[in-house]
């Protein structure tokens, strides 16, 4: 999952590569090299670390790789509240209607309104 801010490509660090895949800029990190020796030759092992952004070709969206792998890079300031999704604010909303009708809090509420009615 990529986080929804952009940082800059590192530069500095050897191992950075560029792939496309299905028309999008995928940023990969060589972590590690492991030497062949029937091909006589190093084998990287690389992960994703970001995604390359369609407007900038320096910056990318980075994932949960990028911060363990890079952790003194510069990050844009944390939103002050979490989004959430309109789905969630709907689930919330059924769970505590089924609540209130399987305990029958309504008439509870209702007969409660009933006691303590005051006429102005």
């Amino acid at each position: 999952m990529y986080l929804d801010f952009q940082v800059k490509i590192p530069t500095e660090s050897a191992g950075i590569t560029r792939k496309k895949i299905k028309g999008t800029t995928y940023i990969y990190y060589a972590y590690e090299h492991n030497y062949n020796t029937e091909k006589g030759y190093t084998v990287p092992k690389n992960t994703t670390i970001g995604k390359c952004t369609d407007d900038d070709s320096e910056l990318m969206y980075p994932n949960t790789n990028f911060l363990k792998f890079f952790p003194v890079e510069e990050m844009p300031e944390t939103k002050g509240s979490a989004y959430r999704s309109g789905c969630l604010r709907a689930g919330i909303y059924f769970v505590l209607r089924k609540i209130i009708a399987e305990y029958r809090l309504m008439k509870c509420w209702e007969i409660s309104l009933e006691k303590t009615a005051v006429c102005f």
